[in-house]
């Protein structure tokens, strides 16, 4: 790993030689991650080179597939999410993750949906109007629904979707937050204000954004990570490895030789 990752940083979450497979399949090999707080990384790599199993392996969602087993350590505050007195649902708590395709709940309204992670939790806030206005307003979209709160969620374009399961994730006020692929499924107009977004979110917790745009990568982060076939290939600033990639397999990516 390059020796630029801010050392004066320590890192919100550390994975120390992490493997994770599936059945007999091997899907991460041998990985150690430093992920620093209050900045955007950013994780490139072509399909199947496990970029998704590792940001699911960093809440703990990757032990939900079947015949999935993860071996190594992952730290969060210098405390091990994978040992036996850490509860995974609480765990997910404060390590939210977005998938690639928004998954707002169907039958529920705007509001229900960014108050249904603190309600799955038990949590009853008795401002719960001012949460849903903040958390919507930090996700850009308080100025688009603050008079239609009570239709369904479903009925809203699918980058405002997106937008409210990331608002659903920060009403749980979590300290890492996973994005994979947030921006597969939205045109580019949704995407920017999703990238825009990535900025602010990163003020106050460690963002990590998996995407299969280099383009993508160069704009958003201060760290960028190149996996291939499992393997943590290079982890620098962004600079450093978009212009001086010290290992050719990331420079042929890059130029897109292959991927």
């Amino acid at each position: 790993m390059s020796d630029s990752l801010e050392p004066r940083i320590a890192p919100k979450m550390l994975a120390r030689g992490l493997h994770a497979s599936y059945g007999s399949k091997e899907a991460l090999r041998n990985v150690n991650f430093s992920l620093v707080d209050k900045r955007v990384t950013a994780i490139i790599g072509p399909s199947e080179c496990g970029k998704s199993t590792f940001v699911r392996c960093l809440n703990r969602t990757h032990e939900l597939s079947e015949g999935a087993a993860v071996g190594g350590e992952v730290l969060l505050n210098g405390n091990n999410i994978y040992d036996r007195s850490v509860d995974p649902v609480s765990l997910r708590r404060r390590v939210g993750l977005i998938a690639k395709r928004p998954n707002v709940f169907p039958t529920m309204t705007v509001r229900e949906n960014v108050l249904s992670g603190l309600r799955l939790n038990g949590i009853r806030p008795t401002d719960a109007d001012e949460v849903v206005e903040h958390c919507l307003t930090r996700v850009l979209l308080w100025n688009e629904t603050k008079d239609n709160l009570d239709q369904p969620a479903l009925s809203l374009p699918v980058g405002d979707q997106q937008r409210v399961c990331i608002a659903r994730m920060l009403a749980l006020e979590p300290d890492v937050v996973l994005m994979d692929e947030p921006c597969a499924f939205l045109d580019p107009v949704a995407t920017a204000k999703i990238e825009d977004l990535l900025r602010d979110l990163s003020e106050t917790c460690a963002v990590l954004v998996v995407t299969h745009s280099v383009h993508q990568a160069a704009r958003v982060s201060d760290f960028a990570a190149f996996f291939l076939l499992g393997a943590l290939v290079e982890y620098s600033d962004t600079d450093t490895l978009f212009t001086k990639p010290r290992d050719a397999r990331t420079e042929d990516y890059l130029t897109g030789r292959f991927g």
